[in-house]
């Protein structure tokens, strides 16, 4: 069966419009009295979890601490419940940063120590990059100190395809395992065989502080890095000031292909990284700016989530936040194509809709063009940051941080700050599968179709549009047929925008659940500040679309072609209904308060 409305409704007021986040599945709080914070969590073979990150507790889930702080691993089940757990490290301060479950059914977990005792050895002084192997029940396999004499941390590392590592960070040092060193703080790329052994070591920047924080092995066997540069000089080019998300690509041998400094004039980080089924790249951190590669800067820190494609061009950005601090510090691409982001924020406003004090976790999916469609905060009073997250296998998602609060989300703390594992439902699946959608100028309208299959207890579809691919209004609504087979929907746009004109279909079922499709944008040809009238012919009314918002709050007049005026009307929204009820045929002439004269013909 073929619907088509031929005619928009009236237009309702602006606002923001989201699909339902997930609601919360499970949340666990694990650590002990004192500092415990996850850096990083996967999902494991057997459907559970493996989180790492840093503890300084001596009791509640914490057995056998060495020191200061503790790399500290936990095994948990897929319902949450801790299965077995590992206090890692010296008598001084040890960080785990990541982890990742191995092709032998282990783990690989790196990240700093400046301790020389206890379970590491070989320290070069100061802090060390840490690589530790644990089997699959958490015993120590092995153990790598890499570093110089400067500071080394690690902050990334990859089992590659040949069952070696790589890893990620930066070192101060120039000595030791490490060579190349540019200035003050250099990215450091360290290429480990399957039993930890050095293979090679890559310093990159310049003569700033440089610092990688992400890094992933790309499809045909080099690496992509992601992390922040102050130099203006050495590897990098392009500098925009101040800080700038640093993305280097090198090959399987680690020399470098290309290198992008993006962002503006002030502070941005790329935090995270990973190749794209296109072949290209996502990055996420967070930006300060709002000039040069940055638009859209909602104040203070804002998320900043990049595309590029392979060879680094830059292809869309988002900033995404209210007017706090918000600072994403992780991202995966997602199986419908979009985008799964995480991170801490404190705003309470703009894409931001709620905050339960302090820092939340703030949980943000977009679709493969970058459009938010769903935002959700978590947490309580008190601080509670996220670092990592993964959509899970069935489809919802697994979000690890800290957490200070015991309140709001949050139950069972220990005190001071926990592991705050926080599993997400699916999200919302409608009863319906959506084949198409697409849309075409059509004469002076622009047609929408959509084709589906599948449905079952669907109400129907909202046509929402925007100017901006941000703010969408509500255009109209079909009605869903509910029957078997597939069926095509039609939906006509008689009043377009000018310029360029982005849809989605916003599709809810009968118990008030919705989602939303991919975004169609449709150009109408019509130059943004220029004014028309439509339909033109017109019987008894016609539209005036005002492209020029400086025109609202003026008159416009309705003469006749001698220039008698015939009525007057005050311009109140950028689309004006304006009657020809009780005026003769003919031709008339619509004056704007700019100037412009566009011709009116009345059937």
């Amino acid at each position: 069966m073929k619907k088509q409305l031929l005619s928009l409704a009236l237009i309702c007021a602006a606002g923001m419009t989201h699909a339902q986040a997930p609601a919360i599945q499970w949340e666990k709080s694990y650590g002990g009295s004192g500092y415990d914070e996850a850096h990083a969590i996967q999902q494991t073979a057997d459907g559970g979890y493996i989180v790492a990150g840093r503890s300084s507790s001596d009791d509640g889930d914490i057995t056998f601490p060495h020191g200061s702080s503790d790399y500290w691993v936990v095994k948990a089940d897929n319902t949450g419940t801790l299965q077995w757990q590992k206090s890692l490290g010296g008598s001084n301060s040890n960080i785990a940063r990541a982890i990742r479950q191995t092709s032998d059914g282990g783990y690989i977990v790196a990240g700093e120590t400046n301790s020389n005792d206890g379970n590491v050895t070989g320290n070069h002084g100061n802090y060390d990059y840490w690589v530790v192997k644990l089997d699959n029940t958490g015993t120590l396999q092995w153990q790598k100190s890499l570093g110089g004499s400067g500071a080394d941390a690690a902050y990334a590392i990859q089992q590659t395809t040949d069952g070696g590592y790589v890893i990620a960070g930066y070192t101060e040092s120039n000595n030791g395992n490490v060579s190349g060193n540019h200035g003050s703080r250099d990215f450091w790329i360290a290429r480990l065989d399957n039993a930890g052994t050095l293979q090679w070591q890559k310093s990159l920047g310049g003569s700033n502080i440089d610092e990688a924080y992400a890094i992933q092995q790309t499809s045909e066997g080099g690496y992509i890095v992601a992390g922040y540069t102050q130099s203006t000089d050495g590897d990098i080019t392009g500098y925009h000031g101040t800080g700038d998300c640093w993305v280097v690509k090198l090959d399987n041998t680690g020399t470098m292909e290309w290198q992008k400094s993006l962002g503006g004039s002030s502070t941005e980080t790329g935090q995270t990284i990973q190749q794209t089924t296109d072949g290209g790249y996502i990055v996420a951190g967070y930006t300060t700016s709002n000039n040069g590669d940055v638009t859209g800067n909602h104040g203070s820190n804002d998320y900043w989530v990049v595309k590029l494609d392979n060879t680094g061009t830059l292809q869309w950005q988002k900033s995404l936040g209210g007017s706090g601090n918000d600072v994403a510090r992780a991202i995966q691409q997602t199986t419908d194509g979009g985008y799964i982001v995480t991170g801490s924020s404190n705003s309470n406003d703009d894409d931001v809709s709620s905050n339960q004090g302090g820092n939340d976790y703030w949980i943000v999916k977009l679709d493969n063009t970058g459009i938010l469609q769903w935002e959700k905060s978590l947490g309580g009073s008190g601080a509670d940051v996220a670092y990592a997250v993964q959509q899970t296998t069935d489809d919802g998602y697994i979000v690890a941080g800290y957490a200070t609060s015991n309140n709001g989300d949050i139950s069972n703390s220990h005190g001071g700050f926990d592991y705050w594992i926080v599993k997400l439902e699916p999200d919302v699946l409608l009863p319906l599968r959506l084949i198409a959608f697409n849309g075409s100028v059509q004469d002076d309208a622009n047609l929408l179709e959509w084709q589906t299959a599948d449905e079952e207890n669907l109400a129907g579809f909202e046509i929402t549009r925007s100017t901006d691919g941000k703010t969408f209004d509500k255009a109209g609504f079909v009605a869903a047929d509910n029957t078997g087979g597939r069926h095509i929907y039609t939906f006509t746009d008689r009043k377009p925008l000018a310029g360029d004109n982005f849809y989605r279909l916003k599709m809810t079922d009968n118990d008030g659940k919705y989602t939303y499709s991919n975004v169609v944008t449709i150009s109408t040809g019509i130059t943004k500040g220029y004014s028309i009238i439509y339909p033109n012919p017109a019987k008894e009314n016609f539209t005036l679309s005002i492209g020029d918002k400086s025109l609202l709050g003026t008159q416009v007049l309705l003469t006749d072609m001698k220039g008698t005026i015939i009525q007057s009307i005050k311009i109140t929204g950028t689309l004006q209904e304006i009657s020809l009820s009780g005026i003769a045929s003919g031709n008339y002439l619509l004056q704007l308060a700019h100037g412009d004269m566009l011709k009116v013909v009345k059937e």
